[in-house]
């Protein structure tokens, strides 16, 4: 039986050990005391806190099968969500729901000249392709200042297809129906599920103890002999047939000591868990686009579930993108309170987290990233998972693929 290791015990790692695991004599090396990547949960006085808001879109029915295995209730929510400009809430996706906006007239003049035949692809850049498919006005306002807030980059240098598939793309013919009610529940997310109860990581927590005799923690790699196929720690080495990568790729390629002949973009995520004693935000999280507010989302953790609280209070996950200075806590806080979603004086818990590798960016390098990770298939090396395979990818969307690795 040939031997298959997998690197990184989060959702990838773990969708990967259940489906290889029957065919394949599999480990799993993780190097934290406890698997689950950034699906971990916090319980801070009665304030459970995810790293991050990590919900669960799409529910294919790849993930609809682990769910029942892993006999997990969950609860279904109708999406609330808005868009933050002109110093208002306007319902989300704002591309159905511009009747709100001052600027109304000259966008639906943009949408009946925009070019809606420009086709997604790694060819064309993302700001080329909002710009022609939603028209300058929107784009101005909106789409182009809120995902270069996010991924901080000139959005010439994006390929047009890095979020495609989780933005609503609506003809010309629905942008201008939507003139008379607006749309809101448009886009992949348009409702969601959630652990009934003890947070996201109850996913990774249930999966970690199906699969504990294949899983080892506390494993510090420090070298990736990719020629003969071993892995080395301080304390041993581990001889493999297959390797499956689910860390950040551009640490596979420091300890395989292998140097990129193209770039590698990606942003960092500052998250400032909060909890509250009163607030004012009905939404489940709002996008914010604006260039004087240093965070690009925020997300109610309460509003999903009453059980994630104590009695009477509200609690929040504060988004802010970063490459290398880590962002301001006290300012973060003081801009929030501007917005007027809570005041500084009502916390009660605050609680701060970095995700590293949060968003991979995919710049106009990223067919000879991709071509590169094909070429480490001749040596058994397959790439897994949204910061292993370098691609943007919702937890549905790695159950399902888990069972196309190789």
């Amino acid at each position: 039986m040939k031997k298959v290791i997998i690197l990184g015990g989060g959702l990838a790692g773990l969708s990967a050990v259940a489906h290889l695991r029957k065919r394949y004599d599999v480990l799993l090396l993780e190097k934290e005391a406890i698997p689950g990547g950034i699906l971990k949960t916090t319980n801070i006085n009665g304030y459970i806190f995810d790293h991050t808001g990590h919900l669960i879109h799409s529910l294919n029915n790849e993930m609809k099968s682990f769910i029942k295995a892993m006999k997990l209730s969950l609860i279904e929510v109708k999406r609330s969500s808005a868009v933050y400009i002109e110093n208002k809430y306007i319902p989300y996706p704002i591309q159905l729901n511009f009747k709100y906006l001052n600027e109304k007239q000259k966008i639906i003049n943009d949408i009946l000249k925009s070019q809606q035949e420009i086709v997604i692809s790694t060819d064309t850049n993302f700001y080329k392709w909002v710009e022609n498919y939603f028209g300058k006005t929107l784009s101005d306002l909106f789409f182009i200042p809120y995902n270069e807030k996010l991924l901080r980059i000139d959005l010439s240098n994006v390929s047009s297809d890095w979020f495609s598939r989780y933005l609503p793309i609506p003809d010309k013919i629905e942008m201008i129906r939507s003139l008379k009610n607006g749309i809101n529940d448009a886009g992949y997310n348009a409702t969601f599920c959630y652990p009934q109860s003890g947070g996201i990581q109850v996913i990774t927590d249930k999966m970690s103890e199906l699969f504990k005799k294949n899983i080892r923690t506390n494993i510090n790699i420090e070298g990736i002999d990719i020629e003969n196929r071993i892995i080395k720690t301080r304390a041993e080495k581990y001889n493999y047939d297959i390797l499956i990568s689910t860390i950040p790729y551009p640490e596979f390629l420091k300890l395989s000591k292998i140097e990129a002949n193209y770039k590698i973009d990606y942003v960092n995520v500052y998250d400032l868990n909060v909890g509250v004693k009163k607030a004012n935000f009905p939404y489940h999280w709002a996008y914010f686009s604006g260039k004087d507010l240093p965070f690009y989302r925020i997300g109610s953790y309460s509003n999903i579930s009453n059980a994630l609280v104590p009695k009477e209070r509200e609690s929040f996950y504060i988004e802010v993108s970063f490459t290398d200075k880590r962002p301001n806590k006290e300012e973060i806080l003081k801009m929030v309170e501007q917005v007027g979603i809570f005041k500084i004086e009502d916390i009660e818990v605050a609680e701060e987290k970095i995700i590293n590798y949060a968003y991979p960016i995919y710049n106009l390098d990223i067919k000879r990233l991709r071509n590169h990770q094909r070429q480490f298939q001749e040596n058994g090396v397959f790439f897994f998972g949204r910061s292993g395979s370098w691609k943007y990818l919702s937890m549905a969307d790695i159950f399902k693929e888990s069972y196309q690795i190789f």
